[in-house]
């Protein structure tokens, strides 16, 4: 995954609008915040999901394929490992799905020594791993097409 594409993988799971006061079970931190209103349609996620895939970087593609290939052995083996398709999302979800940190600033206009996330990230989280569970879930149908790319001397063919 790349930071450049973070927003675009966000929206293809959410129908990308916001409601302005969450409901009473979505209230974070004591205060109402602004929340994205998820997509119903799975298979519509699916395919905004591989479009997005598309557009990641030959290297970024690869590596994801490789990761999607041990991830779903893991999820078949969950009866055994406990490790199903939510809990893998949730595991590798804040990993893969994260935004770029910003720098927080302290007094007189100093960089402070910490980097904070963003709060993008913190309401995006459960989209994040929706992602996830689609790239997990629905493998084959997301990398098909790039289920033929590989690497020949050392570049990414695909």
């Amino acid at each position: 995954m790349t930071f450049e594409l973070y927003q675009s993988f966000i929206d293809a799971v959410s129908k990308g609008e916001f409601i302005f006061l969450c409901p009473r079970e979505k209230v974070y931190f004591g205060t109402n915040i602004f929340c994205r209103i998820e997509s119903n349609d799975e298979q519509e996620r699916v395919s905004r999901v591989r479009d997005v895939v598309s557009r990641l970087p030959g290297p970024n593609r690869l590596m994801l394929r490789m990761l999607m290939d041990h991830l779903v052995r893991v999820a078949a083996n969950s009866e055994v490992n406990m490790m199903g398709v939510q809990n893998l999302a949730v595991c590798f979800g804040p990993t893969l799905m994260r935004v770029k940190e910003e720098e927080t600033t302290g007094g007189a206009g100093q960089a402070a020594p910490e980097s904070v996330a963003s709060m993008a990230s913190i309401v995006n989280i459960k989209f994040g791993n929706m992602v996830v569970a689609i790239l997990v879930q629905h493998w084959s149908e997301v990398l098909h097409d790039f289920a033929q790319c590989f690497v020949a001397n050392f570049g990414f063919v695909c």
